[in-house]
């Protein structure tokens, strides 16, 4: 499928690439970028922890980014990942309510 990918064989479709992303976030991230479909690209780039990158990304194309939504995103897929994640958006923005980002993984069960 890679060499399809690749090939320009396969099109490049957000249904395709969330079926991709499943398995493979790296052939999804190319699938999303080839597809123009910018929004899933800052999300698999915040999964994959590279926040300077996504927000290079989103800056470059005018794009505004939601990080509640990418935080709830990365709690479902990578929970760990949502937690450095949220770290690094407090480490940028002191002012950020904690509170609303504790019962973002309140609700998903994901403190201990």
């Amino acid at each position: 499928m890679r060499n399809w990918v690749n090939g320009g064989k396969l099109d490049n479709s957000e249904e395709f690439g969330d079926t991709v992303a499943k398995y493979d976030k790296d052939l999804a991230l190319k699938i999303y970028q080839g597809g123009q479909i910018h929004k899933k690209v800052v999300q698999i780039l915040n999964e994959q922890g590279k926040m300077n990158d996504a927000t290079k990304y989103a800056q470059e194309r005018g794009i505004p980014i939601d990080y509640s939504e990418s935080l709830r995103a990365m709690m479902d897929v990578n929970p760990e990942g949502a937690l450095q994640f949220a770290k690094k958006l407090y480490e940028k923005d002191k002012n950020l309510n904690l509170h609303q980002i504790a019962e973002m993984f309140l609700q998903r069960n994901r403190i201990q």
